[in-house]
């Protein structure tokens, strides 16, 4: 019916050399900045505005990607959501809902997995959307609890009563988010489409958000369209499949891992170009307002999902995480990680073992997701240990002064987390158990080799000798300071036979 619509991507298709459905995505992102531009200048009537997101959102997916039956499983989970959401008034519906939706968008990277094809499907929208209506489920749960039961995120974002059909959908189906992302609670939608996150203006036809938008969100758009040039240009000259043939097999071990690192990175542009060019489109239409800074000045990272510098220079694993598919971490920390966790107690190894499962669940079912999830797991632990018990002696004995090789530390970390993230990402890119083995195999497993030295020597006496170091350092700091604010020389320690620094230890409520 629609069939007319991919004459301009064939012909792209075969002019860049890249398949139509692929170019269809930053087109469809592209397209949502002149819609964004209308959408803020639509009067204010949130209903209207709700049916412009949903018209536009359906036309992306209907007749320009052909998902007629993905947008009926998109429409199944939503309804599914909200009328659960709205006659189930039990402390089990967000738990009835999570379970659902997880294991129906499991279900769809099952059928994708048994049925592969190259042409977009519904999955990557199924994705968005199951954040979006766990956290909806969860938002609804938390406005029928007492206030002081909630933390202060909780009651930021609970719904008190389930919003209007036709709001929800609104949610479900808007233009920006719908095809990659990013995903955000209801509330941030509904202060967005009644426009009561801004200032009123005086005039009810005028423009009602004030803070000018154009300029940063062409600012992502632009970089949006660089990454994806890099990409496009990039995968000729270092194509993934390389990693799988003889001449690759046949390079030093040095230049395996600099053609790695370097193949790896430009695979990640294309999830660069795509959420740069989202998060372009929010800003413009002004979802991504959040507040102004200490001076004054407008915000826009209320839904931002990627920092690539903070990702690329992050010195450990914690930090390049938090830098990518930012929106998703949230997620899994706010809606898994915590909620699994019993009231009043502390997240243990259980919040854990849940956020790693459902993360999993969540990107599917290849075993390269799976291989590179474990295996993040234990090198996020050394890294923790490294933090722990190297960084210290990087640092004055207050353990916040940087010392003098505090920089030299900084350089080695951002080096080797780069290294660590682009060999992981090794088996999330091929996805096949075969192909990632293979390519590991080729790089002499490094990484994983460490990662279990360091395991072993972590918890190995070593352990106990490096705690009792510093330790001892920390004593020390701490009696230096105690000198200081008691104005005690070294006479004075002499004369009142004050125990050597060495043995000094202060009350444990003050040394906590």
């Amino acid at each position: 019916m629609f069939e007319w619509v991919d004459v301009p991507f064939e012909w792209l298709s075969s002019l860049l050399g890249v398949p139509g459905d692929i170019i269809k995505i930053p087109f469809c992102l592209l397209c949502s900045y002149p819609f964004s531009g209308i959408l803020k200048r639509l009067p204010q009537a949130p209903l209207l505005r709700n049916a412009f997101c949903i018209l536009i959102g359906l036309i992306y997916l209907i007749p320009v990607h052909h998902l007629t039956t993905g947008t009926y499983v998109l429409l199944f989970d939503a309804l599914f959501t909200y009328f659960t959401a709205a006659l189930v008034r039990t402390s089990y519906m967000p738990w009835i809902v999570f379970l659902v939706i997880l294991g129906h968008t499991f279900y769809s990277h099952v059928i994708r997995y048994v049925y592969p094809s190259d042409r977009n499907d519904i999955t990557a929208s199924q994705m968005v959307l199951c954040m979006k209506l766990t956290a909806f489920a969860w938002s609804v749960h938390d406005g029928r609890q007492a206030e002081n039961a909630l933390s202060e995120y909780q009651k930021q974002r609970r719904l008190k009563k389930i919003p209007n059909l036709l709001f929800f959908l609104g949610y479900v189906f808007f233009f920006p988010s719908v095809l990659v992302g990013p995903a955000f609670d209801y509330v941030d939608y509904e202060h967005f489409i009644t426009l009561s996150m801004f200032d009123h203006p005086r005039d009810p036809m005028e423009t009602q958000i004030t803070p000018h938008s154009l300029k940063p969100a062409l600012g992502r758009c632009w970089r949006g369209v660089l990454w994806h040039i890099g990409f496009l240009f990039g995968t000729s000259l270092f194509p993934l499949s390389f990693l799988l043939g003889r001449e690759f097999a046949s390079f030093s071990l040095l230049k395996k891992y600099g053609y790695v690192i370097i193949t790896v990175f430009i695979a990640r542009m294309k999830f660069y170009g795509a959420w740069e060019l989202s998060d372009g489109a929010c800003v413009l239409s002004g979802i991504g307002y959040n507040g102004v800074d200490e001076l004054k000045r407008p915000r826009w990272d209320r839904v931002k999902n990627i920092d690539p510098i903070g990702f690329e220079f992050a010195s450990n694993i914690k930090g390049a995480l938090e830098a990518w598919n930012m929106n998703t971490n949230k997620w899994l920390r706010n809606y898994v990680y915590l909620r699994v966790a019993k009231k009043g107690k502390r997240p243990g190894f259980k919040s854990t073992l849940s956020t790693f499962t459902v993360s999993a669940l969540w990107h599917g079912v290849s075993p390269g997701y799976y291989m590179t999830f474990v295996s993040a797991a234990f090198i996020q632990t050394i890294a923790k240990y490294h933090r722990r018990f190297f960084r210290p002696f990087f640092l004055q004995p207050d353990m916040k002064t940087p010392g003098p090789f505090k920089k030299v530390y900084d350089i080695v970390g951002i080096v080797a987390t780069n290294l660590s993230v682009s060999y992981l990402i090794v088996s999330f890119l091929l996805l096949t158990l075969n192909e990632s083995i293979y390519v590991w195999s080729n790089l002499h497993f490094l990484v994983h080799i460490y990662t279990i030295l360091c395991i072993v020597v972590f918890n190995s006496p070593v352990k106990a000798k490096l705690n009792k170091v510093l330790k001892k350092r920390t004593e020390k700091a701490e009696f230096e300071t105690y000198k200081t604010q008691t104005n005690f020389s070294d006479n004075d320690m002499v004369n009142m036979s004050i125990p050597d620094p060495e043995d000094f230890t202060l009350a444990p409520s003050t040394s906590k």
